[in-house]
């Protein structure tokens, strides 16, 4: 009797040596591709969509607009010193 180790080497021996099976899908993949029919959206949830997205981004224009107003320039703090020494 031979050794484990060395069947499964004969075996990946010829497991090297041989070449896969050929496969040919193709038929089947464009018959399929064939018979598949789009999904018919109405153009009504697209607009509505639309119009939800139309409206969340003009609230959020309005509340950042308030926000906008309050607003300082981020380095004022750093240049209000440097004013007195340049005058």
């Amino acid at each position: 009797m031979t050794d484990p180790l060395e069947q499964f080497a004969n075996l990946a021996a010829q497991a090297r040596g041989s070449a896969p099976p050929p496969i040919d899908v193709t038929d089947r993949v464009l018959s399929d591709l064939r018979t598949i029919r789009p999904r018919q959206t109405g153009d009504a949830l697209l607009w509505t969509l639309g119009g939800v997205a139309v409206l969340a981004a003009s609230i959020t224009i309005l509340l950042g607009y308030g926000s906008y107003d309050t607003l300082t320039d981020p380095l004022a703090g750093l240049l209000e010193p440097l004013s007195m020494v340049l005058q």
